[in-house]
């Protein structure tokens, strides 16, 4: 019977030990995790960092497109005008009456019922 005895005590300390192994296994695992957790969260501090540049750079050449359009159509948009008042004032008898025959037209339009 002491035979059995020594045998569930040696047993009991070797669970002990396993269990203390185990233990640390645990935290050093947690530990890992911690860190590794961390480690994702900076990267993907990072990553946003280089999104945000990507978006803020696309978003600044963007701006520059459209002020080029935005350019272009006024630089346009002035010769158009120069160039209806060269016409009025070489024909401003033509431009006149013109000008009376779309009101006309505009006017029957807008008062149909």
């Amino acid at each position: 019977m002491s035979e059995n005895v020594e045998k569930l005590t040696k047993n009991k300390e070797i669970i002990k030990e396993d269990l203390s192994l185990l233990k640390k296994d645990a935290e050093k695992v947690k530990g890992d995790l911690s860190n590794l957790l961390k480690r994702v969260v900076d990267i993907g501090k990072e990553e946003s960092g280089s999104a945000k540049d990507l978006i803020k750079d696309e978003g600044n050449k963007l701006i520059e497109e459209l002020d080029e359009i935005f350019t272009s159509s006024k630089v346009k948009s002035r010769k158009k005008v120069k160039k209806a008042r060269k016409k009025v004032e070489e024909r401003p008898f033509l431009s006149l009456i013109v000008a009376f025959l779309v009101g006309v037209v505009l006017s029957k339009i807008m008062n149909r019922d």
